[in-house]
C-alpha cells in the first residue's frame, strides 16, 4: 500500500477516533498522522512527493473542508472519517458514520470526482452565506466554550435576530442581473433540499451547479413564516423566498468588506463577491 496521510483536528470531536485509528493501524508503517495546522498545504505536498496518493481527513465539516481545499485539482484522493457534530458532507456522500466502515471506505473505497465551489478564491465544499448567518456564527463562537455549541447558537440567534441588517445587493446570476434587499443569501455547492433541519440532503455533488437561496424580507414574522414553510418542504412557494441554479454568481453590495460564512467558518472578504463552481475538481473515496 502506498503512503497514506491522516489529518486530524485535536480541537474537534476526532480525538478518540484518532486514538482508535492509531491502535488499529499501529503496524502500518506507511500511515502518517498529522495535526491540522496552518502549514497543511505544505505538509500535503511533501507527502505527495514521498508517494502519498490518499489523504484522510478525520473530523467534522471544517476539517474536511480544509483538507479538500488543498486537494482540489490534484491527483490526490480524499478519504473521510466523520468525527464532527453534523458531518453534512460525509452524509451527503453516503460515507458511513461507524468508525470501522468509514476506515474501510477511506482506504479501499471507490473513486469518484465531485464538484467544489469557491468565493473570491476561497474553496468550500458545502455552502457559503452572507447576512444573518455569519453574524450568528461569530456570536456563537464567542460563547460556545462556556455554553457548548448548540446552546451558544440559540443564544446567538436570539441576540442577533432583533437587530437583523439588510443588504442592498445586485446579483448577476449567469449573466442575468437582479436587485434585491435581503438579510440573508445562501450559496450551495450543488442543490440542497430544504426541510425541518435547514438546508440538507444533497443527492448529487457532481452536477456542476450552484444553488442560490435568497430571503427577501427583514421582518422577523415573515422570516419565521419562511422557516415554518420550510418545515413542510414548501419554502420555495413563499413570496419572500427565491431560488436559483447557476454556475457563476456575482454579488455587488454597497459595503466594501463583508462577513462571509463558508463551511462553518467566518472570514471578511472584499466586495464584490464572485462565486464559481469547480466541476469534478475533487477526488473522493466512497463506499463500494
Amino acid at each position: 500500500m502506498k503512503p497514506v496521510l491522516v489529518i486530524y483536528n485535536p480541537a474537534a470531536g476526532s480525538y478518540n477516533n484518532v486514538k482508535n485509528l492509531r491502535l488499529v493501524w499501529k503496524n502500518s508503517t506507511n500511515i502518517t498522522f498529522q495535526r491540522l495546522n496552518a502549514h497543511l498545504a505544505r505538509v500535503i505536498k511533501q507527502a505527495a512527493r514521498k508517494g502519498c496518493r490518499t489523504v484522510i481527513a478525520v473530523g467534522g465539516d471544517g476539517t474536511v473542508s480544509s483538507v479538500a481545499a488543498c486537494l482540489k485539482g490534484t491527483s490526490l484522493s480524499l478519504g473521510i472519517i466523520p468525527a464532527g457534530t453534523l458531518n453534512h458532507f460525509a452524509k451527503d456522500l453516503g460515507i458511513p458514520l461507524e468508525l470501522d466502515k468509514a476506515m474501510q471506505t477511506a482506504l479501499q473505497g471507490r473513486l469518484q470526482k465531485i464538484d467544489t465551489a469557491s468565493v473570491n478564491g476561497q474553496i468550500f465544499i458545502n455552502n457559503s452565506s452572507i447576512g444573518l448567518y455569519p453574524h450568528v456564527v461569530q456570536e456563537r463562537d464567542k460563547q460556545k466554550s462556556s455554553l457548548g455549541k448548540w446552546p451558544a447558537a440559540l443564544v446567538a440567534l436570539i441576540k442577533i435576530l432583533p437587530s437583523i441588517k439588510k443588504y442592498s445587493v445586485r446579483l448577476t446570476i449567469d449573466g442575468q442581473t437582479y436587485d434585491r434587499v435581503t438579510p440573508f443569501i445562501f450559496v450551495g455547492n450543488n442543490s440542497y433540499h430544504i426541510d425541518a433541519f435547514g438546508f440538507n440532503n444533497r443527492t448529487r455533488l457532481d452536477r456542476g451547479e450552484l444553488c442560490v437561496y435568497i430571503v427577501n424580507t427583514s421582518k422577523i414574522a415573515r422570516i419565521l413564516r419562511v422557516f415554518f414553510r420550510a418545515l413542510s418542504g414548501r419554502a420555495e412557494q413563499d413570496r419572500d423566498f427565491e431560488a436559483f441554479r447557476a454556475t457563476h454568481v456575482e454579488l455587488a453590495v454597497t459595503r466594501h468588506e463583508l462577513l462571509v460564512a463558508y463551511d462553518g467558518e467566518v472570514i471578511e472578504l472584499r466586495a464584490p463577491l464572485s462565486y464559481k463552481v469547480e466541476p469534478k475538481s475533487l477526488r473522493v473515496l466512497l463506499p463500494r
